[in-house]
């Protein structure tokens, strides 16, 4: 429950990934060490307000997205059968949820990072505001293009890639729905459905790792991310402590840590580099913004000594690091 609004969340996984060119859907490849439908719905059965957790999947492949999971899922009120387009795959589980659901979020299957930070924002945002998307500033120059040739420059400080999860009341969603039905539109997000009919959505801050795995390169990238999820940007803008993971995470990626020796490894996400740290035993991985928010702004995680301990991640402060 959000401010005594009842929340469920429809996931889409219902997918074909051919651009992914792999033999399954990519919502059931393994990242790590679960499948990429598991890490996106565990992040909403962890979440406090959401209430319902509905998965779309493809007509047929209910126990193939039960077997993804790994696991029972509290939340999970059902697996409705996808349409023929992601739209119309959102609309069957939108037809799917009891009418008690006040406030509805969508979520590809295909973006397992989805912090909790995320998905609180854009929750906050449609309870208040009516409808609501995680988005992030585009980082490319961006150009319209015609037989070939380049047309026009867009304005960058004005676009931004639209993510999910987007949420929405529901009777705006359901109407924005039945006039898309209606007409025969069809649009890329649910969003845009929401604009069509004059509803304002309003734009929530998104996180640059909350990638969507569309083509192979996306798997590498993700590979990055899984290996430090929490560590990653997203989790380290505040102080929090989590759990002690193997520190031979930082070892595989970065070699043994010597004194005299900074390792440094380029992901494409962030830069990465593994510092000795007091006391004896311990190093801290520190992780630099891409690009940085302010100069020499990093964040960090300490590796403890011993397991069972926890690291405390946060934004270091110059009297307790060395230059």
């Amino acid at each position: 429950m959000y401010r005594d609004k009842r929340v469920a969340v429809i996931i889409a996984a219902a997918g074909a990934g051919l651009r992914m060119g792999a033999d399954l859907p990519k919502q059931f490849m393994r990242i790590g060490d679960r499948s990429v439908l598991a890490r996106s719905t565990e992040a909403f059965e962890r979440n406090a307000s959401v209430d319902d957790i509905y998965l779309v999947a493809e007509k047929g492949r209910a126990k193939v997205c039960r077997a993804a999971l790994g696991g029972p899922v509290a939340k999970l009120r059902g697996i409705c059968a996808g349409g023929a387009t992601r739209q119309a795959s959102v609309f069957a589980g939108l037809s799917a949820l009891p009418e008690a659901v006040d406030l509805v979020l969508i979520h590809d299957a295909v973006r397992p990072f989805v912090s909790q930070a995320c998905i609180d924002r854009v929750l906050r945002c449609a309870a208040e505001k009516g409808a609501a998307a995680a988005a992030t500033p585009v980082k490319d120059t961006i150009k319209a293009a015609r037989d070939g040739v380049f047309t026009k420059t867009l304005d960058r400080s004005a676009l931004y890639g639209i993510q999910t999860p987007q949420a929405f009341l529901r009777p705006l969603l359901c109407a924005a729905y039945a006039a898309a039905i209606r007409d025969g539109f069809t649009g890329t997000d649910d969003a845009v459905l929401l604009e069509r009919i004059g509803e304002k959505v309003y734009l929530t801050e998104g996180d640059y790792d909350n990638i969507k795995l569309t083509t192979p390169e996306d798997v590498i990238a993700a590979q990055a991310i899984a290996d430090f999820f929490p560590y990653s940007r997203s989790f380290l803008r505040r102080e929090s402590h989590v759990p002690y993971q193997q520190r031979d995470v930082a070892l595989r990626h970065f070699g043994t840590p010597r004194p005299q020796l900074r390792q440094r490894a380029e992901f494409g996400i962030f830069a990465a580099h593994l510092h000795p740290l007091p006391p004896q035993g311990a190093h801290a991985l520190i992780v630099d913004r891409q690009p940085p928010a302010q100069q020499g702004e990093r964040h960090s995680v300490i590796f403890p000594r011993k397991a069972g301990e926890n690291h405390h991640v946060g934004l270091p402060q110059p009297e307790d690091w060395g230059r």
